[in-house]
């Protein structure tokens, strides 16, 4: 019996961890802080204040693709060497295939894009053949993933409130002087 409660007691806690952890991460459109203004590269890292929670977050710059068209583009190369063109002439179909290529788009080139129906052309088939390669073309857009840091603050005296460094870490300061440090105790409370 003791061993059935202690297995559910154990359960709940870690479904309760798993609910607080994914609570407190979000995502945001581009890499601009809200409280700086300051833009960020790819995998630059920054915080996130949010003042009326009383909560700091650490974000993570990245690049995202969004895939918008793939188009197949057919050109007639020469044979090299006189054993591809034996290889090439008793097989009649052999194709080369090039490496596909990935265009970034801007979102109104991304609007644009459109392929073109493709044909093989006549060619020489002792001389020549046909390669096939792939142009993706992809949306490049800016998010940032941020993750609370520090837990929210709460039953904070009037007099004061809860600032964060650029690396989230907390400082209780007077309101209406930013620079002093608030005399007053600070309670963390868990939102979840």
């Amino acid at each position: 019996m003791k061993a059935h409660t202690i297995y559910i007691v154990l359960v709940l806690t870690l479904f309760e961890a798993i609910d607080f952890v994914s609570a407190d991460c979000y995502k945001m459109s581009g890499c601009r802080s809200r409280n700086t203004g300051v833009e960020y590269k790819e995998n630059d890292v920054f915080a996130d204040v949010n003042q009326i929670r009383g909560s700091c977050a650490q974000c993570t710059c990245q690049k995202t693709k969004q895939f918008v068209a793939s188009c197949m583009v057919v050109t007639i190369v020469p044979l090299k060497s006189t054993i591809t063109k034996a290889i090439y002439s008793k097989r009649r179909m052999l194709a080369n295939f090039a490496e596909d290529r990935e265009i970034e788009l801007t979102e109104d080139e991304a609007v644009l894009v459109k392929c073109e129906h493709e044909t093989i052309p006549k060619f020489n088939i002792k001389t020549h053949m046909p390669q096939f390669h792939f142009i993706n073309y992809v949306f490049v857009t800016w998010e940032s993933y941020c993750c609370t840091k520090t837990k929210s603050y709460g039953d904070a005296h009037p007099y004061c409130k809860v600032t964060f460094d650029e690396t989230c870490k907390p400082r209780a300061v007077l309101r209406d002087k930013p620079r002093r440090r608030c005399p007053m105790p600070l309670r963390k409370i868990l939102r979840g």
